[in-house]
């Protein structure tokens, strides 16, 4: 977790503690929050989402990366990797359950693995 004025990246602090748990995440407001490749290794949205959404300053922005799975009848699963795949639906419902809207939505792959 780092922490920085968006202006003067180059000031950026660590803040160490890989790991944190979620109620150790400073309560300061952030104009920022981003997490990528790190949502995958929660299966349930609500409460990390909720953590964020409560974490952010009036007007502030949350980008999150997710791996999918096609809707059905589960909201998530846990995949052979041991990481967790969520349908797109549900994130947006946890999203919209924390206080988020949806500025944008758009699928990518943001790792190779295995050669895929």
């Amino acid at each position: 977790l780092f922490t920085a004025d968006l202006l003067r990246l180059e000031n950026a602090k660590l803040m160490e503690g890989y790991g944190l748990k979620l109620e150790e995440i400073p309560m300061e407001p952030f104009d920022l929050i981003v997490s990528a490749d790190v949502l995958v290794y929660f299966g349930a949205m609500d409460e990390i989402l909720r953590v964020f959404s409560d974490r952010l300053a009036a007007g502030g922005d949350l980008i999150f990366t997710t791996e999918t799975m096609n809707a059905g009848d589960y909201n998530w699963v846990e995949t052979v990797s041991g990481r967790f795949a969520q349908s797109p639906e549900y994130v947006e419902r946890m999203a919209a359950d924390a206080g988020l809207a949806k500025i944008s939505q758009t699928a990518f792959t943001p790792r190779m693995e295995s050669g895929e």
